[in-house]
């Protein structure tokens, strides 16, 4: 925003303009030495149908694992948050409601991608799946074979194949483990409501008057980092993850150690735990462990299924991340759930 800085009457407001609706934005990108561009970046300004000024949408994501889950995001959180009857209250807590709901249907969606839909259809016979070699085929066989079903030879089988993400696997052959910080602003009635997953920031400059009587502009942080080490994620990543424990890798999995006091003699006491960690540290920084099936693993996932944990991800909460999902709580260990806020800005006090 730009209002007058020396206490003259501001031109914008003699028009009838809101603070936050004269703007002036500014994009910069870095992309560093990767070889393709991981981030982006939406700016949207919506007007009403007389085409006066409704909101302004500012976003940022910082993608990782790839571009494909900042590009998403950029082209669906918007659509999804304007989707919400909620977000056409005056009430800024329907508002903030319409935001949450959009962050969290534009991560299911995401997920859904990689759930796949039910599009190729196959109709054989029993006779014809156990002449098919493949893992697919010897698993369906074992599955009508034990037990026996009331099906002939030449019982028709109809089987549905899920489509395959399209979303590209990583180098080892997983699913895509792209993901995104998202850092969204909306400059809407005089108001600034953001919404904030991840470690990217929203900062705002207040206006500060020095005892010279000249003014400066002091930046004020709007957000938290959502990193692994935070006391509060931790407690978070407990409920969704049911364990967390800071590992010592240098040890085989699932083994980590505790100090005893035996007088003047510590001791390193090797603890068992039955589940894997859900945060750990490579490196002397803490990341969200992802515990994956063996790279050479096919068929079905289940409880027996061979895995490896290893430490994965520096943020706590994102869009995007799936892999984290637990199946015993139903819950994405890298969070989806925003952090929102509502602050009135006025020319007197901030400078976007």
């Amino acid at each position: 925003m730009t209002p007058s800085l020396n206490g003259a009457r501001n031109p914008v407001q003699s028009l009838g303009v809101r603070y936050g609706e004269n703007l002036r934005i500014t994009v910069a990108a870095n992309q560093g030495g990767r070889k393709y561009m991981e981030d982006r970046v939406h700016i949207e300004t919506i007007r009403e149908e007389n085409g006066s000024i409704k909101f302004t949408f500012c976003g940022i994501f910082d993608g990782h694992g790839g571009h494909e889950a900042s590009e998403y995001v950029r082209r669906n959180l918007l659509d999804n948050i304007m989707k919400s009857e909620l977000f056409d209250s005056d009430d800024d807590d329907d508002i903030l409601e319409a935001i949450r709901l959009g962050f969290l249907t534009t991560h299911h969606g995401i997920w859904k991608i990689f759930q796949g839909k039910m599009e190729h259809l196959y109709l054989l016979t029993f006779q014809e799946l156990i002449k098919l070699k493949s893992n697919f085929a010897s698993a369906i066989v074992h599955l009508f074979s034990s037990p026996p079903p009331p099906i002939s030879p030449t019982t028709a089988i109809t089987i549905l194949s899920p489509s395959r993400p399209e979303w590209p696997r990583t180098a080892s052959g997983y699913p895509s483990t792209a993901g995104t910080t998202v850092s969204i602003a909306i400059i809407r009635n005089g108001k600034l409501y953001t919404g904030h997953v991840g470690d990217s920031a929203i900062i705002l400059l207040k206006r500060s008057y020095l005892k010279d009587n000249s003014e400066d502009l002091v930046p004020h942080r709007l957000t938290i980092d959502h990193k692994p080490e935070s006391e509060d994620e931790q407690a978070r990543i407990r409920i969704a993850g049911g364990s967390y424990v800071i590992s010592f890798l240098d040890f085989p999995p699932l083994w980590y150690f505790t100090v005893a006091d035996f007088g003047d003699s510590p001791q390193m006491l090797p603890i068992v735990i039955k589940k894997p960690p859900y945060v750990a540290l490579k490196s002397g920084v803490a990341r969200v462990v992802w515990t994956r099936p063996l790279k050479h693993h096919t068929g079905p996932v289940r409880r027996s299924t061979p895995t490896e944990s290893i430490p994965f991800l520096a943020v706590a909460r994102s869009l995007g991340d799936v892999w984290s999902y637990c199946e015993d709580t139903k819950e994405f260990i890298v969070s989806p759930e925003p952090d929102l806020a509502v602050r009135e800005i006025t020319g007197e006090l901030y400078h976007c």
